[in-house]
C-alpha cells in the first residue's frame, strides 16, 4: 500500500506516530466466510486453509438492526480498538493512545465508528464505513496508518 520514510510506529506511551494515512481502499466481505489481509488486501476464504493469514472478518448478529460484527483473528494476535462513534474521515495518526485489545467485541459495527487494527505482523490500519448491502456481504473502507 505505501512505505513512510519516518519508521512509522506505535510511541513508548501508546499514541500513533506516522507521517500520513495511506491511501484509502475498499473492499467486500461475505458474513463469516470470508476473512480479509489488510497486508495485501485480499479476501480470503475461512473455509481453505490458511484461515489464520486474515486479520478480521464479519460476523452477522441478526437480533441486531444492524449486524455487522468485527471479529480480529485471534489466532494470530490481532489486536483492535474499537472507536464508538469516530468517523473513519477522522482518524489519523493524531488519534492519540488508542487502547488495544485481543479480546472480541460483540459490539454493532455502525458507519460511523472506526476500528483500529494492529495486524500480526505489527502494521497498524485503520476500517470503518461498514455498510450492509443485504445480501450478505458488507463494503468497508480501510487505509493503513503505520
Amino acid at each position: 500500500m505505501c512505505a513512510y520514510s519516518d519508521g512509522g510506529r506505535i510511541g513508548a506511551t501508546g499514541q500513533l506516530i506516522c507521517a500520513s494515512v495511506c491511501q484509502v481502499a475498499q473492499a467486500t466481505l461475505e458474513f463469516e466466510s470470508q476473512g480479509f489481509d489488510l497486508e495485501t488486501g485480499s479476501v480470503l476464504s475461512l473455509d481453505v486453509p490458511p484461515p489464520a493469514a486474515s486479520d478480521f472478518s464479519f460476523a452477522d448478529n441478526s437480533a441486531r438492526p444492524n449486524p455487522i460484527v468485527l471479529f480480529q483473528n485471534q489466532a494470530t494476535g490481532t489486536q483492535i480498538a474499537f472507536l464508538n462513534g469516530t468517523p473513519f474521515d477522522s482518524v489519523g495518526c493524531s488519534v492519540g493512545t488508542p487502547t488495544f485489545t485481543i479480546d472480541l467485541i460483540d459490539s454493532p459495527f455502525d458507519f460511523d465508528d472506526t476500528i483500529i487494527i494492529r495486524t500480526a505482523d505489527g502494521n497498524v490500519f485503520k476500517v470503518g464505513k461498514a455498510t450492509n448491502n443485504g445480501n450478505n456481504t458488507v463494503t468497508f473502507s480501510y487505509a493503513r496508518l503505520l
